[in-house]
């Protein structure tokens, strides 16, 4: 897989608002292996340190809470 170490769980922060992934990436996720969990990035920012602490094998790829919030924005960031 790409993502390695191998992670369980793929955080993703997508600005200010929580936007759908596209089936792209989860079908990213999946082929990972791991779970995909998309949030605002500042919800993001707390489940990937929570999980962290926890001892999970967590990744995350955040955007900044400036960056415009939307599918078509979010897809400019994440094309998968």
């Amino acid at each position: 897989g790409v993502l390695r170490p191998k992670a369980d769980i793929l955080v993703v922060g997508s600005g200010r608002n929580t936007v759908r992934p596209s089936e792209a990436l989860r079908a990213f996720a999946r082929e990972q292996g791991c779970s995909l969990e998309v949030q605002a990035t500042a919800a993001a920012v707390s489940t990937y340190n929570v999980l962290s602490q926890e001892g999970r094998e967590v990744v995350a790829a955040l955007l900044p809470e400036d960056a415009e919030s939307g599918p078509s924005s979010f897809g400019n960031f994440f094309p998968l």
